[in-house]
């Protein structure tokens, strides 16, 4: 059996990709032809078989790669399609050695955060503050971010550190500064939460 290509490329984003497959010769019994992905965590083969016989044997038959975002700033995957006809009736075809096409995945994740300013102002009078925050992919480990605030004499931060794990990482969490009374009469003041 012959295929198109020995590589293709995939992409997190959704572009897959095609090898067709064909017979060289007509069998005289039924041939199947299985696939299997090495690492279906990044992509998978549809069919998984294909069935060739003595009216078909010549036409191309087509499998789809089909990426898998995982969601993991992990940089590009190479893995392999195992092809084998070796649950073939036809016994000339079974006895065919193994043949692999290499698949990259090409990774589509950024590590990054998502800040969502919802209400980032405060007064003297105690007004509180809201800075929604997540993060961009899904981490190996767990993340602790620590906060700061620039002028602790007009806010300070109720909660210091917020953690986020490979479960929790997409989900919004909280960043809440209440405004102080310092006492002067000094207009609007700006600070800074980093």
């Amino acid at each position: 059996f012959i295929l198109s290509t020995k590589e293709v490329v995939v992409h997190e984003d959704g572009r897959d990709a095609y090898v067709s497959v064909r017979l060289l010769s007509q069998p005289t019994q039924p041939v199947h032809i299985s696939v299997l992905s090495s690492n279906k965590d990044e992509a998978s083969v549809k069919p998984g078989m294909l069935s060739f016989n003595s009216k078909n044997w010549a036409q191309n038959q087509n499998l789809r790669v089909i990426p898998r975002d995982d969601r993991i700033d992990d940089g590009d995957k190479t893995l392999y399609l195992k092809i084998t006809p070796e649950n073939s009736k036809d016994p000339v075809f079974a006895k065919l050695p193994i043949k692999t096409i290499k698949v990259i995945n090409k990774d589509n994740d950024q590590a990054g955060l998502v800040i969502n300013p919802l209400k980032p102002n405060t007064s003297e009078a105690g007004e509180e503050g809201k800075i929604g925050i997540k993060l961009d992919s899904q981490p190996k480990s767990e993340v602790q971010l620590e906060f700061q605030i620039s002028d602790k004499d007009e806010a300070k931060l109720l909660l210091r550190r917020i953690d986020f794990n490979e479960l929790d990482w997409f989900q919004e969490k909280w960043v809440r500064v209440i405004g102080l009374d310092d006492e002067k009469i000094d207009g609007d003041q700006a600070y800074t939460v980093t």
